[in-house]
């Protein structure tokens, strides 16, 4: 009996150091479930009704975080997240550690869309190369991230005019 255990233990430890990582990567997706959990949030609106889930990205570390490490099946196509800015100011984004591509639109203080960048590749992980994409430089005051697959991202265009149906900013 001892001579199996110990023949058996390298494989016992390489299991439960498995299971382990299972349940680490169970724990993070329930994290990036819970993507509006302990967040601000808001509910935008399209001209025709059509209701945009909205994370807001307020504090440097919520910015600088934006969706790096939330994976495409924790991010609805009716979620999105916005980079709430209290003034006006040249804005330019990059994609490290995402999992999906994005479009991102860039409004100003009413909410109306001014520029759009489509289909923004996704970049998992920091390292480059390959480059990791980043956007022109837009004058706005706030940014939004939607997934590129979204058929409502797909019918927001410049010009557009989007409404905060629920929730208030800071």
């Amino acid at each position: 009996m001892i001579k199996f255990i110990t023949h058996k233990t390298p494989m016992l430890i390489k299991n439960v150091i498995l299971i382990s990582l299972f349940l680490a990567c169970g724990a993070s997706s329930a994290t990036e479930a819970g993507i509006f959990k302990g967040r601000k949030y808001v509910v935008l609106s399209t001209s025709e009704g059509k209701e945009i889930q909205t994370v807001l990205a307020i504090s440097e570390k919520n910015k600088n975080q934006g969706l790096s490490g939330i994976k495409k099946k924790s991010f609805k196509k009716n979620h999105a997240m916005l980079f709430h800015y209290k003034k006006d100011g040249m804005r330019k984004f990059w994609m490290p550690n995402t999992y999906f591509d994005l479009d991102i639109f860039f409004l100003d203080a009413k909410l109306e869309v001014k520029y759009v960048e489509r289909n923004v590749p996704h970049h998992p992980g920091f390292s480059e190369p390959p480059a990791i994409y980043r956007t022109k430089v837009y004058f706005s005051r706030h940014v939004l991230e939607m997934r590129s697959d979204s058929d409502l991202a797909r019918k927001i265009k410049p010009g557009h005019k989007l409404n905060l149906k629920k929730g208030f900013f800071p």
